[in-house]
């Protein structure tokens, strides 16, 4: 009997889904099956899983009658063995101990599941940028505690990947996906349940996942993905009708959360998807009567969301244009900035989160990042993709004519002041006050 089960639903996933495989079945722990379930791929990808294989026992090809992610989840469910369950998108790859990690974290806690968090990434120029993404647990207190999440219900506007988790077969055996076509949001469904069913559960300190986000065939894309949101919601809503007025709220406000990432998606090519305009329109009436039922109200949301709330039932074309506003300035701001430091030597000024998205972004765009520079004395002398990290003071001594690049919103004055006082002249400081914006990598 192998402790894991693994799940692995594939379509079309030829380009990807050798790096994944190999990232399965490379695993430290070795006693799991794999389930890798086929739903008529038309390209390489089946013949790909054929040959894994041929090679690993461990490895079970199942075909899907249906292109529906659910349909493919709830197949494999039933054929897994395991008394623990994973789950792995074909287009992602996972971190060699993934699962021996998670596993020990379930068996030595009497979990109903354990998660870590995610790293995104795109591939640009042939290499790879990665992202923390999805670990909100570490900024909130939750990191590495036991949790009853049935207590929890905020937990569903938060934690949003299914494949971030090692769940147990009795818990999973309760939950159904939908079975639309597709593969959009079926994820809500199981979410949903998950919270619902579980009690001993814990997120893990630990990036276990690398999480895909340069797929063009992703749903992400689809323009079909509003109606999509429907389906599902419309079937999900069943899990709330007994719930109080909290887990209907945070229902609600995924719900919303949701279309405004689909029209922010809109913004991002520019294009305010017409055909969606049916679909748009009936998520908006089921928020307005959940706003005029009083689940959504400004005291549960925030003044922030409830402002988002009303612009979006005043006109969902608020939110797409407002978007592309957003859009149009950063990328403005950021090709200024590709200008003034080409053909230079940059140093950026902040060693954290936002100062390594900006190196790795201009390396992509084949800028010529020769150090940080950081107030941390920990990190002088020491590396980041093997640039150096120095004090202000070196750097500013050895590279007076470098660009030198702010990283920090918050403390932008002092850090320009300080760099003024090493005597950088004020036409070699520049700004990069965005943060960690994926969505820069495309311009």
């Amino acid at each position: 009997m192998p402790k894991i089960s693994i799940i692995m639903p594939a379509l079309n996933v030829g380009a990807y889904i050798r790096e994944c495989l190999y990232s399965v079945t490379e695993q430290t722990l070795e006693d799991i099956e794999i389930i890798v379930v086929d739903a008529g791929s038309t390209d390489e990808t089946l013949e790909i899983i054929n040959e894994f294989a041929l090679v690993d026992k461990r490895i079970q090809v199942v075909h899907s009658k249906i292109k529906s992610y659910g349909y493919q989840l709830n197949l494999g469910f039933s054929l897994a063995k395991a008394d623990y369950i994973g789950i792995v998108e074909t287009d992602d790859y996972i971190v060699k101990d993934m699962y021996e990690y998670l596993y020990r974290a379930c068996v030595e806690n009497k979990l109903d599941y354990a998660k870590g968090y995610a790293m995104s990434f795109y591939t640009i120029g042939g290499e790879k940028y990665h992202f923390p993404c999805n670990d909100f647990y570490l900024k909130e207190g939750l990191a590495d505690i036991v949790l009853d999440v049935s207590e929890t219900p905020g937990l569903f506007l938060k934690d949003r990947f299914l494949w971030l988790g090692l769940y147990k077969k009795d818990l999973i055996h309760k939950i159904v996906l939908n079975e639309t076509k597709g593969a959009a949001f079926q994820d809500v469904g199981f979410q949903l349940q998950l919270l619902m069913y579980a009690k001993r559960a814990m997120y893990i300190d630990k990036a276990i996942y690398f999480y895909r986000q340069d797929n063009t065939n992703s749903s992400i894309h689809n323009h079909n993905s509003i109606g999509f949101i429907v389906q599902e919601y419309t079937l999900d809503a069943k899990y709330i009708n007994d719930k109080g007025k909290v887990w209907k709220s945070v229902f609600y406000r995924r719900m919303m959360e949701q279309l405004c990432a689909r029209l922010d998606r809109m913004a991002l090519g520019g294009e305010f998807w017409s055909e969606s305009i049916e679909d748009i329109n009936r998520i908006c009436l089921s928020l307005q009567e959940a706003k005029s039922n009083g689940i959504l109200t400004e005291g549960s949301m925030g003044m922030t969301n409830w402002e988002k709330l009303n612009s979006l039932l005043e006109n969902p074309r608020n939110i797409f244009e407002n978007s592309y506003r957003q859009y149009k300035i950063q990328r403005e701001k950021f090709e200024t900035l590709l200008r003034k430091v080409e053909n230079k030597e940059v140093i950026i000024f902040g060693a954290g989160r936002n100062g390594i998205f900006l190196e790795r972004l201009l390396k992509s765009k084949k800028n010529h990042v020769i150090c940080f520079c950081d107030n941390s004395e920990p990190l002088w002398n020491t590396t980041i993709d093997n640039v150096p990290i120095m004090s202000v003071k070196n750097s500013a001594s050895k590279y007076k004519d470098a660009i030198y690049v702010i990283t920090s919103v918050k403390y932008k004055e002092e850090m320009q002041k300080q760099l003024q006082n090493e005597g950088i002249c004020i036409e070699n400081i520049e700004y990069y006050l965005m943060g960690v914006n994926v969505l820069l990598a495309l311009i």
